[in-house]
């Protein structure tokens, strides 16, 4: 006696093709007010602008900044490094 036992993605796929039925019926529908109130929700939520920054998190921006900025400085050294190298191969010739 042997069970088939479905998989996640066949569990998924069952599920996406119920709520397309659902929804092709007319069977669930959103509220009438669902778009207003999420767009009042929207409305209040605080802006990132309006957040203060703490001074751990400012500390970390800069040092964030500092790694960006030795990271490029590191890509152009090593740049300049294969062009002198390119001319100095065909310099020797």
């Amino acid at each position: 006696m042997t069970q088939h036992k479905k998989t996640h993605n066949e569990l998924i796929d069952g599920l996406e093709t119920q709520w397309d039925e659902l929804l092709r019926e007319g069977l669930v529908e959103p509220p009438a007010d669902f778009m207003s109130s999420v767009m009042k929700q929207l409305q209040h939520k605080p802006k990132s602008s309006n957040l203060k920054r703490s001074p751990f998190g400012l500390l970390i921006e800069i040092a964030q900044s500092a790694v960006v900025l030795v990271a490029t400085l590191a890509a152009l050294w090593q740049t300049l490094a294969f062009v002198f190298g390119l001319w100095a191969m065909t310099a020797a010739y």
